[in-house]
């Protein structure tokens, strides 16, 4: 049976709203395409397992799919979860519902922080993108030039292109203990390039975390800054992005608001805390595989700069060229749902229409996802830390179909 169905899946029971009900139909005075938050944020309290659109609200075209993230709430899984919908950089909906962290009891507001796991590649393949626009690489630049400790006699010809579409051969195999055992990020990529991680030479695309590491100490090296220096100089601050961070200590003032993270148990009968959010790193500095931590909101911003075309506030952070390279496919993929560009992942139902803009957007380990459309200007963000899931899978699912439909 999928999520959402009339039925709870075994081992669980349908309960009513631990939390105060939240106050649905309210159009956040929030412009997300300015990147500037113009008054305070509607209140945190937890949304409504049950929730009755009235026509005329803004979001209630899209009231079957909201139902049915509020029914995988009811349901108890995810154990938390955020729902952010946008058109035009307008906030049409947002709820939230559960705990951001159990044990607690600590329920799930807006503006909860949570990993974005891969939803961190699109941010580190942005500022790629500003170096290319700063003159200070190509994507067809060999990796080596910037990395010698991977070069082409021991890794064969790649380059910083195929790093940014999954493209490299690059496996993830034995780095979890040589992240923990490394002093810093490049410490770490020049370990990694000791051991024999090469798993494909023929292109063929295969998701690579080890690939995105390597480009972020690629930023490191060429730009003269520590990484997360330049994702905040150059990324989040420009956009706005206060709640984005590529770090976590439990003496951060904004730890509290970190989502536990919690995993699916292999009986499938529930989510076990695998993660507590108030606990120390087990990598004490950035691990820009899969390292930023954000909220829906922030991603949305960050999304926005896509959709105006690396515009801001008036400021050019892209230009439309590299624009346009970021959602290029590497020779030989086809464009088909689940597939790379130099940036994101392509979303929709195969086949993909060539003639208009495919949407695109991400998947975070934790069953988290960004999917947009150029086409409609429209953006779902769909925020969770319950691993194991297949929630985000069949939220993609439904906001595919969306995309796919003709306006009346």
């Amino acid at each position: 049976m999928r999520r959402g169905a009339s039925a709870a899946r075994p081992g669980t029971q349908r309960r009513a709203p631990d939390f105060p009900l939240g106050l649905l139909g309210v159009l956040l005075l929030l412009v997300v395409g300015s990147c500037e938050e113009t008054v305070a944020l509607d209140d945190d309290s937890t949304t409504s397992f049950f929730i009755q659109l009235e026509e005329g609200h803004p979001a209630y075209e899209y009231r079957d799919l909201i139902r049915k993230v509020a029914g995988w709430a009811a349901e108890r899984d995810p154990v938390g979860s955020e729902l952010l919908i946008l058109s035009e950089g307008r906030p049409l909906f947002r709820g939230n519902w559960g705990e951001l962290d159990r044990e607690r009891q600590a329920p799930w507001k807006k503006n909860t922080i949570c990993r974005l796991r891969s939803l961190t590649h699109p941010i580190l393949a942005t500022a790629i993108l500003m170096l290319r626009k700063d003159g200070k690489l190509e994507l067809s630049d060999p990796v080596e030039r910037y990395l010698p400790e991977f070069d082409r006699e021991r890794f064969g010809p790649m380059t910083i292109g195929e790093l940014l579409s999954h493209t490299s051969g690059l496996s993830n195999v034995g780095t979890a203990q040589l992240l923990q055992h490394s002093g810093d990020l490049c410490s770490f990529v020049e370990t990694i390039a000791t051991r024999d991680v090469r798993a494909q030479l023929d292109h063929t695309q295969s998701f690579s975390e080890i690939g995105y590491n390597l480009l972020a100490c690629v930023i490191s090296r060429v730009s003269g800054h520590p990484i997360d220096e330049f994702l905040k100089r150059r990324i989040f601050t420009p956009l706005g992005m206060k709640d984005t961070h590529t770090t976590i200590r439990a003496s951060d003032p904004w730890s509290e608001r970190l989502a536990s993270t919690y995993s699916l148990s292999p009986s499938g009968l529930g989510f076990r805390r695998i993660i507590d959010g108030e606990a120390e790193p087990s990598v004490s500095y950035f691990h820009a595989g899969r390292g930023i931590f954000s909220t829906a909101l922030d991603y949305a911003r960050f999304l926005r700069l896509w959709v105006n075309k690396g515009q801001v506030n008036g400021k050019s952070l892209l230009s439309s060229e590299e624009i346009a390279l970021g959602h290029t496919l590497p020779e030989g993929v086809a464009p088909l749902p689940g597939s790379y560009s130099n940036a994101w992942e392509l979303f929709g139902e195969a086949p993909l229409d060539p003639s208009l803009p495919a949407p695109f957007g991400h998947f975070g380990g934790d069953e988290s996802v960004a999917l947009v459309s150029p086409e409609k200007d429209l953006t779902f963000i769909y925020f969770t830390q319950s691993r194991g899931g297949d929630t985000a899978r069949a939220f993609a699912s439904a906001v595919s179909e969306i995309f796919r439909a003709k306006a009346p």
